[in-house]
């Protein structure tokens, strides 16, 4: 007769959350406590199919990929890349509300922006007009008149020198 098998820990499968037993072995014996402590899933089965669609951060920015609209929501440009932002920061949390489609330049822009004033974005970008918006509205009665106030873009030094 041998040894009562060691106590370990119940343990449970990260992705079905089936319980984990230890192994028994064709010859008789029972998987050790310190291989039984390392395995986290209960089946090749499932070991697989978290690559594919499971737990990892790359599952769920795809899963988030696929509600991302086709312009963006602050600028509605549709040339530029299209990234999908987490409202909260949150990249597990992809429920339709918490997710907004930015192109490259507002995501980066948003994110920055809060980085330097030293808060956490918790809110969905603002749509922005654009001077071709103005320049439209100008038709149908101004811009000022639709209540979107006129602010006059700051003139840029030429780059190019002035020859004399």
């Amino acid at each position: 007769m041998g040894f009562p098998p060691r106590k370990v820990p119940e343990k449970r499968c990260l992705m079905c959350d089936k319980r984990l037993d230890r192994k028994r072995y064709p010859n008789g014996e029972i998987e050790s406590p310190y291989w039984f402590l390392r395995r986290q899933f209960c089946s090749l089965h499932c070991a697989n199919s978290r690559l594919k669609g499971g737990l990892s951060r790359k599952a769920f920015y795809n899963r988030a990929r696929k509600l991302r609209k086709k312009r963006c929501e602050a600028c509605g440009n549709q040339e530029a890349r299209l990234h999908v932002h987490h409202v909260d920061e949150n990249w597990k949390n992809n429920s339709p509300d918490n997710l907004q489609t930015l192109c490259s330049f507002c995501h980066q822009f948003w994110h920055r922006l809060h980085e330097r004033l030293g808060l956490r974005c918790q809110e969905r970008m603002p749509k922005f007009s654009s001077l071709w918006h103005r320049q439209h509205l100008e038709g149908l009665g101004g811009s000022e008149a639709m209540g979107i106030p006129f602010v006059p873009l700051r003139q840029r030094p030429s780059s190019k020198r002035i020859s004399r």
